[in-house]
């Protein structure tokens, strides 16, 4: 993967989907939300170019390379149905937690979150008397902050340090008269605001992705979860698996609950890895699994933009509609719950 184009989804994970092959190069079908099926090389297909390096820092880079190496042999003896492999239970947890969170998926539902609040935050204080209502909160809870801007607002206007604590005595109760009435103009600031606001988020999403991989490529609290499964090797060849882009997916608190990602608070029943386009790893809570019919519909849904696959079948573009429809780390009515508390403390609601 070592280079200026990566791979945020293992191209030794993508191989076995392939439905073709020329010489050393591999080609899948690709099942984009709101595009054509296409056939394409899998050099293609889960990559970006410096998706874990910035500003040359290529570090993160490398070691997901050389975790690779071992990785990739691991899924290549499991996908013969090797026992000795099953048994790596060290090996396969560490995997498994790697695969989480080290794709473009958890990067944007990360981001789309972060997104969706933000915006939603702006829209609200777009109204004069919702804006003024937060700053007025945003003072009231610490009287302190008023008077440090304050303060070196004026020591910016090079006002004498000797006159400074007696003006900012006599300013905050000018402020908070101010800040008693709505704030004309608030709503062209916050709208200045969303572009700088955007492009920080964007940012932010790479630093803190980059920053926890480089922590660890395996959380230690995710790999002993996880090594706390059962492992089942699951063979069904009258199933043909995709393979999505959140690579995992997590069967949460109640049989058929399936999710992209897998919440601290959620009772996790089982977390599925295809290998093939008929078999799948499965570690599960004492819940082995009986049939994988199932579980195409539901790769789909968890995947935020497309899956791959070996065939263009009917079934893949009818699942193909349903992309996306559990790939979210909050719902649209947690977020709106999430900004109705918010806003109802700060209208004294």
């Amino acid at each position: 993967m070592s280079g200026k184009r990566q791979h945020f989804i293992p191209r030794f994970l993508q191989v076995p989907f392939a439905s073709h092959s020329v010489g050393v190069n591999y080609f899948a079908w690709v099942f984009r939300k709101g595009s054509a099926p296409f056939n394409t090389n899998i050099t293609n297909v889960g990559v970006e170019g410096h998706f874990y390096s910035v500003a040359g820092n290529t570090t993160v880079d490398e070691r997901i390379t050389e975790f690779e190496t071992h990785a990739s042999e691991l899924c290549n003896a499991l996908r013969s149905g090797s026992a000795a492999a099953l048994r790596e239970t060290s090996s396969i947890a560490e995997l498994l937690a790697h695969l989480e969170i080290r794709t473009r998926h958890i990067r944007s539902l990360w981001l789309s979150t972060g997104s969706a609040l933000v915006n939603q935050l702006l829209q609200a204080l777009e109204d004069p008397v919702v804006f003024v209502a937060f700053v007025r909160k945003y003072f009231e809870e610490d009287p302190g902050r008023m008077r440090l801007m304050i303060a070196d607002e004026l020591r910016n206007k090079r006002t004498p340090d000797s006159l400074v604590p007696r003006l900012v005595k006599a300013s905050e109760p000018i402020i908070a008269a101010y800040l008693s009435e709505p704030i004309p103009g608030s709503d062209r600031f916050i709208a200045g605001i969303r572009s700088v606001v955007a492009s920080g988020l964007v940012a932010g999403a790479k630093q803190g992705h980059l920053k926890a991989l480089t922590q660890n490529l395996a959380p230690p609290a995710k790999s002993r979860n996880y090594s706390e499964l059962e492992l089942q090797l699951i063979d069904s060849p009258g199933v043909t698996l995709p393979l999505g882009d959140s690579v995992l997916i997590f069967e949460v608190n109640e049989s058929g609950c399936y999710r992209s990602v897998h919440d601290s608070g959620d009772k996790l029943l089982r977390v599925y890895l295809p290998l093939s386009p008929s078999s799948a790893l499965v570690a599960h809570a004492n819940a082995p699994l009986a049939t994988m019919d199932h579980l195409p519909l539901a790769i789909a849904q968890c995947s935020l933009k497309y899956f791959i696959s070996n065939a263009r079948s009917a079934a893949n573009e009818a699942h193909q509609a349903r992309l996306g429809e559990r790939a979210h780390l909050v719902s649209q009515e947690q977020i709106n719950a999430i900004l109705a508390e918010c806003f109802g403390k700060i209208l004294g609601g």
